[in-house]
Order: structure tokens, then C-alpha cells, then sequence
């Protein structure tokens, strides 16, 4: 499908310069070589994960407005001269994204995206555009994640239960506070760490596996300094609703070994996807 992404890139009506990218995210086809031949800018980014090739991509980027999309996508031919006069002519708009719906991929997926394309809204990085002083389409994307957290709670209520027994309630008299991080350890951690260990708090850390081979000595220092540590998937895949379930056990089994290499204990708290 990249070659069909490239070419409606490379149609649209935009009359001013703008450069196309495609960010090779430890791909194993023959995307570099496709990029390559249609003398496009190839960046290459060996850690895999949506939010890794988004990053290199949005770094090597020069345009004072950066658009995304994916190799599943075929923008169409005013894509860039919308996006372009959206951010341009209104001044209080600094980030805007469209429907997205997938041209490849499982039939599910597909089906899913033709339906819930156009009733979704958020910067999920297939169809955005932001200026390149601003940050605040992570925002937008952090309210679209409350927004699917109210729809699963409600889809997985007490009334509901769809997809299993979950716990809604808890006791209301003690005034307790549970505090959990996600998706690390990073460098920041160590600074997290400090702070709950100046005011004696403790907290779950929800770990994804592939930070964990990257800095096992935190992982360590979340277990000896009295934190609970769960398992956050080995690379946090995108589609994590709809993944397979033997990808998940792999993704869920590598963490668990790496959590033990590194900590010396097994994990028995797993916190789901959303994205």
C-alpha cells in the first residue's frame, strides 16, 4: 500500500514546496527501497512502535506545519491545501486531523475503520496536522483517551460486562489514593522515584517491555524501594483491542522476562490497551 500512499502524496493540488517522508520503522519489506524509487526523504528508525516512528518523523520534519499519515492511507488531493488553510487562516487553531479509514490491513480492521472513521475525532497520527511550535495536539489526543475511557467503563459496567467481569466500585470510607504510571521506566523515572520516596508514597508502575531492556536498573529501583511493578505489554502495539491472542501472549510473556532479569520478580498486575 505505500506506493498508493506515495503517489496521492505526490498528486496533491498544494501550489506551494513541501517535502514527503517516510520514516522506515525497522520494516522488513521492501519499503525503504519503495520510498527510495519515488525520491522521497527516507529516515530510518530502528526502535518499532507508532509512537517511535511519529517522533523521528516529526523531528526530521522542516516545515513550519507537520502533517501525518500512514502507509495505510490514501489522502486526497486537496489534503495539504486543507490542512494548510485550516492552520493559516485561523490563528487559534493549532493542530486539526481528519476521518481515518484504513485501505489495508485484517478485514476487521478495515470494517472497523469504514465505521468508526467517521464518528471518531482525535490525533491518532494517520490523518493530523499541527503547527510546529505547538504541542497541543497531544492534548487532543489525551481528551479522545478520556473519551474511550468513558465509553469502555460504561461498555464494561456492572450492567454490561462485555468483555468480562470488571470492578467498578470500591469501598467508599477509607480516603485512599492509588498512584500508577504508565508506559515507562524512562530517565524520568529516577525523578518520579525521588519525589515518592521524599514523601514516603508508594505506586504501581505499569512498565512496557522494551524500556525495560533499555533501563533495567530503574526497573530494579521501582521493586527495591517498596513499588509495585505490572506489565504494560513489551512495545505497547497500536492496535491493541484487536491484536491477535498470540500476539498478546508474546507481548505479555517477553515483558514478564524481562521484568524477572531485571527486578527479580514475576509481575501479577496487567493494565490493558486502549490504542
Amino acid at each position: 500500500m505505500l506506493p498508493d500512499c506515495l503517489a496521492a502524496l505526490q498528486r496533491q493540488d498544494y501550489g506551494g514546496p513541501y517535502e514527503v517522508i517516510v520514516v522506515n520503522n525497522a520494516s522488513t519489506d521492501r519499503s525503504p527501497d519503495i520510498a527510495r524509487a519515488c525520491g522521497v526523504r527516507l529516515v530510518d528508525e530502528p526502535r518499532k512502535g507508532n509512537v517511535n516512528a511519529l517522533r523521528a518523523g516529526i523531528s526530521a520534519a522542516q516545515g513550519e506545519i507537520i502533517a501525518c499519515t500512514d502507509a495505510d492511507m490514501r489522502v486526497p488531493p486537496d489534503w495539504l491545501s486543507r490542512l494548510v488553510t485550516t492552520l493559516t487562516a485561523h490563528l487559534d487553531i493549532v493542530a486539526t486531523r481528519g476521518v481515518t479509514v484504513y485501505f489495508d490491513g485484517s478485514p476487521c480492521l478495515r470494517a472497523l475503520s469504514r465505521v468508526i472513521g467517521p464518528l471518531v475525532w482525535h490525533m491518532c497520527g494517520a490523518n493530523m496536522a499541527f503547527t510546529r511550535n505547538s504541542r497541543s495536539w497531544l492534548f487532543a489526543t489525551t481528551a479522545f483517551v478520556a473519551l474511550l475511557c468513558m465509553f469502555i467503563f460504561c461498555a464494561t459496567s456492572s450492567g454490561a460486562q462485555v468483555f468480562g467481569p470488571v470492578l467498578s466500585h470500591g469501598p467508599v470510607g477509607p480516603r485512599v489514593v492509588a498512584i500508577t504510571f504508565d508506559d515507562g521506566p524512562s530517565p524520568y523515572t529516577a525523578q518520579v522515584l525521588d519525589i515518592l520516596a521524599r514523601y514516603q508514597v508508594k505506586a504501581t508502575f505499569f512498565v512496557i517491555g522494551q524500556n525495560v531492556e533499555r533501563h533495567p536498573e530503574l526497573a530494579s529501583r521501582i521493586v527495591a524501594e517498596g513499588h509495585e511493578i505490572g506489565n504494560h505489554t513489551y512495545s505497547h502495539p497500536l492496535a491493541g483491542a484487536i491484536e491477535t491472542p498470540q500476539r498478546f501472549e508474546g507481548e505479555l510473556d517477553r515483558t514478564a522476562t524481562v521484568i524477572r532479569a531485571a527486578a527479580g520478580v514475576s509481575p501479577t498486575l496487567f493494565r490493558g490497551l486502549l490504542l
